[in-house]
């Protein structure tokens, strides 16, 4: 094979991996992110939770990034936890896992169901707990919250 042949063959095979990255990107945008946010302990000193849903198609999806802060017992914490649940057929969804950068052990759980309002999913009620560390031996309890 020639090298003009070669490098006809190597474009060829870039715009097509290109055209790949494209369809892929497109089918992954048919998700659309929103953002809840949702008072803990009655919002005292701003206690409260965020976290990602992504929706397809109106449904809600899956949910990610968990964040919390000024929670009594769960501490100041601000980081984000990175994690991934899918939403079922209910549109529910449960997660417990460790706490990045916390207490060895240490350990949240939350629990949501997306409910619908004026025919869309646009309020997500559910409960929030961080597992008992030395500085809190009885953790934060399970909390409810709901958005919306």
């Amino acid at each position: 094979m020639g090298a003009g042949r070669k490098r006809a063959l190597s474009i060829s095979l870039i715009a097509a991996a290109l055209a790949i990255g494209v369809t892929t990107t497109s089918l992954a945008s048919g998700l659309v992110k929103h953002r809840f946010t949702a008072p803990l302990q009655g919002g005292v000193n701003n206690a409260g939770l965020e976290l990602n849903a992504y929706f397809k198609k109106g449904v809600p999806n899956y949910v990610t990034d968990l964040v919390w802060e000024n929670v009594s017992c769960g501490g100041p914490f601000a980081g984000v936890q990175h994690w991934r649940v899918a939403v079922n057929d209910r549109h529910k969804f449960s997660k417990k896992h460790a706490v990045h950068n916390g207490a060895p052990g240490e350990t949240v759980k939350i629990t949501g169901k997306f409910s619908k309002r004026n025919g869309k999913f646009h309020h997500l009620a559910g409960t929030f707990a961080v597992s008992a560390t030395a500085g809190c031996p009885n953790g934060t309890g399970t909390l409810t919250y709901k958005t919306g």
